[in-house]
């Protein structure tokens, strides 16, 4: 489905289209609820009608792992909104971040991992949560997915 904004109503935009095949990161792995290099591509059967809702963004350039440290970026999900949150939302979240050098601070950070935070209006932490993960990571400046967001204000390196 692409276009959705909020999954309890049917406001229009909304496009459904059938997948002719997946590819899923080779290493992808989830023990114990802990998924790593949670990616999969996904070619559509027939071309997508673009639109102000549906529009593509760049895969990144394969340059190095530092490269987006400092950038500003966005992330999208219809995660949980709080950590404890019984739900997951049901209209599309958006958060402005910016990647961090370091997720040290982080317990069961790896090394494949990069962190994103940042504050909303209210001066609280925004992040991504559980339940977003798959969703994007995009450099703002580059308008170049960075790589997909994972949770708990960690973006997964492709």
């Amino acid at each position: 489905m692409l276009g959705e904004h909020d999954t309890s109503v049917r406001e229009g935009p909304e496009r459904r289209y059938k997948i002719k095949r997946k590819w899923t990161h080779p290493n992808y792995t989830n023990v114990g609820g802990q998924s790593h290099y949670d990616f999969r591509l996904l070619e559509l059967a027939e071309d997508v009608e673009l639109s102000r809702q549906i529009c593509p963004v760049c895969l990144p350039d394969g340059g190095t792992d530092d490269q987006y440290v400092n950038a500003e970026a966005m992330v999208s999900g219809w995660g949980k909104s709080e950590w404890g949150a019984e739900e997951l939302s049901k209209t599309l979240q958006l958060a402005f971040v910016n990647v961090t050098e370091s997720c040290g601070q982080y317990t069961g950070m790896k090394s494949h991992h990069l962190c994103a935070s940042g504050r909303n209006e209210q001066d609280e932490i925004a992040d991504t949560c559980t339940g977003d993960s798959g969703g994007e990571c995009i450099d703002l400046d580059q308008h170049q997915m960075i790589a997909e967001s994972r949770h708990a204000a960690t973006v997964l390196h492709l």
